[in-house]
């Protein structure tokens, strides 16, 4: 990034706002013509003129930046990253981290569009509810008497969270009947990320992958290299609700399944000509004869590219609910004043060149309320069973049975 003042930036950035309201503006409205003197008679009138709260000059400039990232982001399509303004003590989402201690319950979740509330998707095993008797598959209708119904990720998380010892309660639905549950919270480490495989039977193995990261290409290197041992000749993997990850790890990891330069995604970033993202030259560690990719309405951005990878490489069958089509590539631009932004970057296509902006991809095998899955760590439930319940690895893994070998 060029050095410059943090004034000159921010200016810069507030001018930028007022010209992104003027072409948003309706058509019968005036146009905010001459922004940069009109701008700055603004701000000369809130300093002087106005009455209220005393004015600071960088609380008009912080206000207005972010006005035009909330103009943005209010332009976007629904399925668009938003653009976000942060300061330099955030903590990014994004960043690596292979485990965090945190004070919870238990239970992997994820909004259900279908009706609202949160879908437990996992519980972990011998964890706060576990004991308590909650299971994959369960809907949460309550948390300490409030609704979750349409409630954000991050606030339910909060609720369920708390002080260790402390007892949160929760009202679930599981199928047709209604359960109130009391979980006393407890310290648990907590995977970030997790990748899971085991081995479905003689011609069989499953591999399920959370997101991809710097661990991803060692742990699916290890697990193909076992696959192979054992003789394994048919795959599923499982990217519901995989939440995507770094491109060039995405990349990395389809070099162990797919043959030598595969083309994974295509990208245009500003001013540059268009990338063609390929896997390395290398022989794949595991090339199966027949694969199957479970997906849902949760698979997104990477993990829908690498299952179209996989799709157009390997003529693998999708399986599952169709994907929403998230392909923005993020990037972060640090400001002189250490606080960044971060925006859309470039908008990418699949491997063979098609777009799926919005778009998705379609499962071959339709499968509704495909959240529910296989937990290969949970051995207190045997796995011909975990296979009959989940909705989606029982088609696929009745497709690759009858599969020639």
């Amino acid at each position: 990034m060029k050095k410059s003042s943090a004034n000159v930036c921010t200016i810069s950035l507030l001018f930028a706002a007022f010209s992104a309201f003027a072409q948003d503006s309706a058509v019968d409205k005036p146009k905010f013509s001459d922004p940069k003197k009109n701008f700055e008679k603004i701000v000369e009138i809130l300093q002087t003129k106005y009455q209220g709260e005393n004015v600071r000059l960088e609380d008009l400039y912080e206000f207005a930046a972010q006005g035009m990232i909330d103009g943005l982001n209010h332009r976007k399509s629904p399925v668009s990253s938003e653009t976000k303004l942060l300061p330099p003590n955030v903590v990014r989402p994004w960043n690596d981290s292979p485990a965090e201690e945190v004070v919870g319950i238990g239970i992997e979740i994820e909004p259900d569009k279908k009706t609202g509330y949160m879908r437990i998707l996992r519980v972990v095993p011998d964890g706060a509810a576990d004991k308590t008797g909650l299971e994959r598959g369960d809907l949460v209708l309550q948390v300490n008497d409030k609704t979750c119904k349409q409630q954000p990720l991050e606030e339910f998380v909060d609720q369920v969270r708390g002080k260790p010892g402390h007892s949160v309660k929760l009202k679930l639905l599981r199928g047709n009947r209604t359960l109130s549950k009391n979980i006393v919270r407890e310290k648990m480490q907590i995977p970030r990320y997790s990748y899971s495989s085991t081995i479905l039977n003689s011609s069989i193995g499953y591999v399920r992958i959370d997101q991809f990261q710097d661990d991803t290409l060692a742990i699916l290197q290890k697990i193909a290299e076992g696959f192979t041992e054992k003789g394994i000749h048919k795959l599923i993997v499982d990217l519901r609700s995989c939440s995507g990850g770094h491109l060039d790890k995405i990349a990395e990891a389809g070099g162990i399944f797919l043959p030598a330069e595969s083309s994974v995604a295509r990208f245009k970033e500003y001013n540059e000509e268009e990338h063609t993202l390929k896997t390395s030259a290398k022989a794949p560690t595991f090339l199966p004869k027949q694969t199957a990719i479970l997906i849902n309405q949760n698979t997104t951005a990477g993990c829908e590219l690498f299952a179209a990878a996989l799709r157009n490489n390997l003529s693998a069958v999708l399986v599952g609910e169709p994907t929403e089509g998230r392909a923005d590539l993020q990037g972060e631009e640090v400001l002189p004043n250490h606080f960044s932004v971060v925006f859309t970057k470039a908008v990418l296509k699949l491997g063979n060149g098609n777009p799926y902006q919005g778009i998705g991809l379609k499962p071959d095998i339709a499968v509704k309320n495909a959240g529910y899955r296989v937990d290969p760590s949970n051995h207190k439930i045997q796995m011909d069973r975990q296979i009959r319940e989940d909705r989606s690895l029982q088609p696929a893994f009745l497709y690759l049975e009858k599969a020639e070998n």
